[in-house]
């Protein structure tokens, strides 16, 4: 039941995952998955769009800030 809209949500993030050939073949295979109540299939996917997200940036690095006295 969450594996359509956990989804729908990834498929937001085409335009900024990291091999966006894949991503396209993955939100259309998506989208047959979730029009045909595939639950198994479509959580494949997420777990396969989820690793195309790109990666948050680091953390600060708060040795290399200055402090204000």
């Amino acid at each position: 039941m969450l594996q359509p809209l956990v989804f729908d949500n990834l498929a937001r993030y085409r335009d900024r995952m990291r091999h966006p050939s894949r991503a396209d073949r993955l939100i259309r295979d998506g989208e047959r998955a979730r029009d045909a109540g595939e639950q198994e299939r479509l959580r494949s996917i997420n777990i396969e769009l989820q690793s195309l997200r790109p990666e948050p940036p680091p953390p600060p690095d708060c040795a290399s800030t200055v402090r204000a006295t």
